[in-house]
């Protein structure tokens, strides 16, 4: 159970799928039609983008004793073959709605270039090691990805546009803050995060404090039910447990709860 869990986690599968259950849940919410197909293609985009940026850091650190990068060197051929299966999924839907994938490529394109920049050097630049702006491109990416490009593509009212990207700026914001908490060790090294400047204890407060304004902008603003918070608490509730070098199990806990917050998108409609 535990080595499936690990091949679950360490292979992306996890975020791929929390990250389309999440665009599913937000397009359903928002009531947009005929983007059905997009969650699919999303999952397939996103397991190839970052098994091919887990590759390219187990390149860089291999000789360091991260358990993730001693699963990959355990494990080579099948992060192999999840990233054909990546390419051969998001290839299968682009060419099944490719008139609707032509529409979105402008959009794709900034996401595209950041994922790139993100761990190749451009003009001697990696937008990783840029100080403290790691959390904020992610979380960019990740709204561009899950809700911008769709809505873009089939049309939402923009004030419900405007209240989810504010959701989601601080839920995703607080969650990355965990994860570089995580990561403080290894990223010390090179890397410039908010966890390294204001450390650990502070860390997790700006995280429950995000969590929080997610909560009240919602009440003030009736955009999101009781029910659909309920993700949210779970996730405050999970802050103070976090640690550098945390339990595999507790960081995989943070990226299903995405899924979660979809779920729960979907179950209040």
């Amino acid at each position: 159970m535990i080595r499936f869990f690990k091949y679950f986690y360490y292979s992306n599968l996890l975020t791929s799928f929390s990250g389309a259950l999440l665009s599913f849940g937000i397009l359903t919410k928002l009531k947009i039609q005929g983007a059905n197909w997009y969650p699919w293609f999303l999952f397939f985009a996103v397991l190839v983008t970052y098994t091919y940026q887990r590759w390219r850091r187990y390149m860089l650190l291999k000789h360091t004793k991260s358990e993730h990068i001693l699963w990959i060197n355990s494990n080579k051929l099948f992060h192999l073959f999840i990233f054909i299966v990546g390419v051969v999924g998001s290839l299968s839907f682009i060419l099944l709605h490719f008139t609707a994938f032509m529409k979105i490529i402008p959009g794709l394109l900034i996401p595209t270039i950041i994922s790139i920049w993100y761990v190749h050097p451009f003009c001697g630049i990696v937008l990783r090691e840029v100080p403290y702006i790691k959390s904020f491109l992610i979380v960019f990416t990740w709204i561009a990805l899950v809700l911008w490009i769709p809505s873009y593509l089939y049309g939402i009212e923009l004030l419900d546009g405007l209240h989810q990207t504010i959701v989601l700026f601080f839920y995703l914001f607080g969650i990355l803050l965990l994860f570089d908490l995580r990561d403080i060790e290894y990223d010390s090294q090179k890397i410039k995060t908010f966890p390294i400047l204001i450390g650990e204890k502070f860390t997790k407060w700006l995280a429950f404090y995000c969590f929080l304004l997610v909560v009240f902008y919602n009440l003030s603003t009736g955009y999101m039910h009781l029910l659909e918070m309920i993700p949210v608490f779970l996730v405050m509730g999970c802050v103070f447990f976090a640690k550098p070098k945390g339990p595999v199990w507790y960081f995989a806990c943070l990226d299903l709860l995405l899924a979660v917050q979809g779920l729960f998108y979907l179950w209040s409609q």
